[in-house]
């Protein structure tokens, strides 16, 4: 009887091992089918964000679309209601004085200072690179200020 019993033994343990086998490869073969549905999920969700993306950008074109629309409605309105006339005689020979004297200062600062420096970058009054002739006072200043500013220089 001890065989028999023995014999039973080994054939639950011989089902436990094919159950427990069975349950293994269930379980590998769902985590495989998981990884599977994670990698068609990441590509459905990489689509996703393409799509968003493609969706963005043609708002931001639809917007600046509209703002260039209002910009060029207001460009017109603009045109319309501030026509520019012709100028007259009198206006053109201004502007030939104007112009005139402007080339005649650009003349005169490059004979006196040197070229017209080119206007690319920030002007400041106090650059080094530029020099600036200062206009001489209309008059002089009073006495008690210049007696005031030499004792402050000394």
């Amino acid at each position: 009887m001890a065989t028999s019993t023995s014999g039973a033994g080994d054939g639950k343990d011989a089902k436990a091992k094919a159950l427990v086998a069975a349950k293994i490869k269930e379980g590998e073969y769902k985590v495989q089918m998981i990884g599977q549905y994670a990698v068609r999920t990441d590509r459905a969700i990489d689509a996703l964000e393409k799509k968003v993306q493609d969706i963005e950008a043609v708002m931001d074109l639809e917007l600046m679309l509209g703002e260039y629309c209002a910009d060029l409605s207001d460009m017109h309105k603009a045109r319309h209601y501030y026509r520019a006339t012709s100028l007259s005689e009198e206006e053109k020979l201004y502007l030939h004085q104007i112009d005139d004297f402007a080339t005649a200062t650009i003349a005169e600062y490059e004979a006196s200072v040197g070229p017209v420096p080119a206007f690319d970058n920030h002007l400041s009054l106090f650059s080094q690179e530029i020099p600036l002739e200062f206009p001489e006072p209309l008059a002089p200043p009073p006495a008690s200020s210049s007696s005031a500013s030499a004792s402050h220089h000394e």
